[in-house]
């Protein structure tokens, strides 16, 4: 392998043909290594002088290197150019001729072909709206129109009801038990079967009955508990 280290035999032999006191780079392992071309002096562009240092031959010849820098620069924009145009029209005859591709779906190419549509309609639609908006017509004011009167304010007073009590006694009972007076809701319409609830009739009647019981118990002790306040007072 080239990138490999020869043995100490073989370099010894190398060394020994080679001899002792040779000039640099003259017959030595690596190769003199190889200028750029670009900006140094030869003898077609240097006039036959070839031992002009490179910056000094770039300092004389400034103008003529900058224009053949100007010279590969313009070809490279021209070919990138080029190329650009090159895609733009394949891209643009792709997009005209809209055809289902080896293997595509029908809804896939239903979509391609509505995002290629989206930015067109979109367009008209804008302009569309556009002219449906009309603009009001400015009304213009003439001095000479009358203005109308000024109708008097009237102020309403405010009304001033009595200050609502903060306490209120623990005595205070009423006469019956509060009634839901707020219409029930509507069934709503289900498929699901409606489930009656677990109780039969007679325990509805029951339950009736013992409501009465205590509706009747409750007037029979708010009408006693009002005589014993009346007997109190007349004592």
């Amino acid at each position: 392998m080239p990138h490999k280290r020869a043995k100490a035999s073989i370099r010894k032999e190398l060394s020994f043909q080679k001899g002792n006191d040779l000039p640099p780079n003259k017959l030595g392992t690596r190769p003199p290594k190889k200028k750029s071309s670009i900006g140094t002096p030869t003898s077609s562009t240097n006039h036959g002088i070839k031992d002009m240092p490179k910056n000094m031959y770039r300092i004389l010849n400034s103008e003529k290197i900058r224009e053949e820098y100007k010279a590969r620069m313009k070809e490279k924009d021209q070919k990138s150019k080029d190329e650009s145009s090159r895609n733009g029209l394949l891209k643009k005859s792709k997009s005209d001729q809209l055809r289902i591709e080896s293997g595509e779906r029908l809804s896939d190419f239903n979509q391609r072909v509505e995002q290629s549509m989206r930015p067109k309609l979109s367009s008209v639609m804008k302009l569309a709206r556009n002219k449906t908006i009309t603009k009001k017509p400015k009304t213009k004011s003439n001095p000479n129109e009358s203005k109308p009167t000024e109708e008097p304010i009237i102020h309403q007073t405010t009304k001033e009801f009595e200050p609502k009590p903060t306490k209120f006694s623990l005595n205070d009972i009423v006469m019956e038990p509060p009634m839901n007076l707020k219409k029930p809701c509507k069934k709503l319409l289900s498929t699901e079967s409606y489930k009656k609830l677990p109780i039969s009739n007679s325990q509805k009647i029951r339950i009736e009955e013992e409501r009465e019981k205590a509706v009747k118990r409750y007037r029979q002790l708010k009408e006693e508990r009002l005589r014993n306040g009346e007997m109190n007072l007349e004592v």
